[in-house]
């Protein structure tokens, strides 16, 4: 399984967060970690994951997907983010 983030920066049409918000949290295991930021497990590629939610935003709007490398969680940095958070990233990176 990897695991990704997706952030993505949309016009203020409110539709479209809540579209692309809810695409994010029926297809993965995902904590929105931040304000339309999310880390997420799939088994699918980056690309496919941005063909699946590319479906969601309007043109003009940014979308990106990172792979963090499973098993290599060994530098990272972050304050005031929950303790489950914490947690699930570190379980599901090692």
């Amino acid at each position: 399984m990897n695991v990704y983030l997706i952030t993505y920066d949309l016009n203020k049409d409110s539709l479209t967060h809540k579209r692309i918000k809810d695409a994010i949290s029926l297809t993965f295991e995902n904590k929105e970690i931040l304000k339309n930021i999310f880390v997420v497990k799939s088994n699918l590629s980056a690309l496919e994951i941005h063909d699946l939610l590319s479906l969601h935003i309007s043109i003009g709007e940014k979308l990106l997907i990172l792979k963090i490398e499973t098993g290599t969680f060994h530098d990272g940095s972050w304050n005031d983010l929950s303790s489950d958070f914490e947690a699930w990233l570190i379980k599901a990176l090692l």
